[in-house]
């Protein structure tokens, strides 16, 4: 082989060398790992919501370029609260009123983020749960029967029909009784809770009251001329007419009133009235 294309090879081969080795140390340098590192994510206000009664705290943070999960750290833990793969996280495990503060670290196969800014947040309180009413007939009309569950440090509930207030309950009793509701009458009823300073409303119930009907009450008479039987009834809330029967067939109107007097009998025949 003549001397210059062994140089010209050598030279080739050199250069080769180089190149690569210069590519390692760009890729073994402090820049290359600057640009490469995770970003800390930027956690924003938590929120304080309700599940029913029980509160909860939501959290929600920025997304980082190349971060497979994100830890969730609460009240300056060492160990992560939990991990996730979104971003944003809800916290079941705390109570009213309870303060806690939260910071947020991103995590890729290799590394780790610096922490988020951190945020703090004092737990809210959550109104009672009202339960679906009961309703039955009284020899007064509907009665709409209300219950919900306690709650520590109420000084009272307010139970409202309709926006109205109808009374107010002192713990540690958690049930009130309507016995006012006219019948087949649509009302909504919820229940705030009260603390010094502080209320929370309960869910909504939205009911229609049964339609109820009277007592009714007959007597002969036979003091006037003629036998008759005298029907009388209580009144119901919201009844309009009240139409009397006799054997199961419509005789009469009674209009608004509460009693009729039924002369189209005969004595000692035994009627059926309702």
């Amino acid at each position: 082989v003549r001397p210059e294309m062994r140089r010209d090879f050598l030279n080739r081969r050199m250069k080769k060398f180089f190149l690569a080795f210069g590519a390692g140390l760009f890729l073994l340098s402090p820049a290359f790992f600057a640009a490469a590192a995770l970003s800390a994510p930027i956690l924003q206000d938590p929120v304080s919501l309700c599940s029913g009664s029980n509160p909860y705290v939501t959290l929600n943070w920025s997304s980082v370029a190349g971060a497979s999960s994100y830890e969730v750290y609460r009240d300056g833990g060492l160990t992560p609260l939990d991990s996730v793969a979104v971003t944003s996280y809800d916290d079941l495990s705390v109570g009213a009123q309870e303060f806690h503060s939260y910071f947020i670290r991103a995590r890729s196969a290799v590394e780790v983020s610096p922490d988020s800014n951190p945020k703090s947040i004092t737990v809210g309180r959550c109104g009672p749960v009202l339960a679906p009413p009961s309703m039955s007939c009284t020899v007064s009309g509907p009665k709409i029967d209300l219950s919900w569950n306690n709650l520590a440090g109420v000084t009272r509930y307010d139970v409202f029909r309709n926006a109205t207030l109808l009374g107010q309950v002192l713990p540690p009793q958690t049930s009130y009784s309507d016995a006012t509701a006219d019948g087949n009458a649509t009302y909504a009823y919820k229940v705030t809770a009260a603390w010094p300073g502080e209320t929370k409303d309960s869910n909504i119930q939205n009911i229609t009251s049964p339609a109820c009907p009277p007592t009714l009450t007959a007597g002969g008479d036979c003091s006037a001329p003629g036998a008759e039987v005298s029907l009388t009834w209580n009144a119901m809330p919201g009844a309009t007419e009240y139409q009397v029967f006799k054997g199961g067939a419509f005789i009469a109107s009674a209009g608004n009133g509460t009693s009729y007097a039924d002369k189209a009998v005969i004595q000692k025949n035994s009627y059926t009235y309702f």
